[in-house]
């Protein structure tokens, strides 16, 4: 289940607590895991985004250095932190983006890459705000969304973090799906 790569980077983030030198190590032997967790975040964010997954990473790097000291319990407590961290950071930049434009041509998806054809606009801020309502009524609602949609994790690996069957993972998120979409097309959030 895990490769010696995990059992790596978990070693080093339990060297008594992550500090400056142990949080470079770590970024060093995720970059490639790192960047591609950036550019699947990227991928959610409307085209003409300046930000690039280099730029992300990095971003998302200085954000966790200056909240150190900070215990990981593991590798995938880790990248949890860092999409996190990199989710709210795009989150701040749709946030300016829509303020400089005061409403108008707000920066907006659909939701039709969730839910086959229904098409449901909404932007990051909508998404965001949808995740905090979906999370008071079930939070494994909102791992298992915040699992596959922003950090593109498979059922497999959905399951292994939330300690559950595969098929229990695809049946909760089928549910999440749904609540999701609900939440979205309502505007509840």
């Amino acid at each position: 289940m895990y490769s010696p790569k995990d059992l790596e980077v978990t070693q080093i983030l339990n060297r008594q607590g992550t500090d400056a030198s142990s949080l470079g190590d770590v970024y060093e032997a995720m970059y490639r895991d790192i960047k591609n967790m950036a550019s699947y975040q990227l991928s959610k964010v409307p085209s003409g985004a300046t930000i690039t997954p280099t730029v992300l990473a990095h971003e998302a790097y200085e954000r966790i250095y200056q909240a150190l000291p900070k215990d990981y319990a593991n590798r995938t407590h880790f990248l949890r932190t860092l999409g996190s961290v990199m989710r709210n950071f795009l989150i701040d930049q749709v946030r300016e983006k829509n303020s400089l434009k005061r409403g108008e041509g707000a920066i907006h998806h659909t939701i039709s890459s969730i839910e086959g054809g229904q098409e449901i606009a909404y932007d990051m801020i909508d998404f965001d705000n949808a995740l905090l309502f979906i999370s008071e009524v079930d939070p494994q609602y909102t791992e298992i969304l915040e699992l596959k949609l922003l950090f593109g994790f498979t059922f497999d690996e959905v399951s292994e973090i939330l300690k559950i069957s595969s098929r229990q993972a695809q049946r909760r998120w089928t549910q999440a799906k749904a609540l999701l979409v609900t939440v979205l097309a309502d505007g509840e959030a």
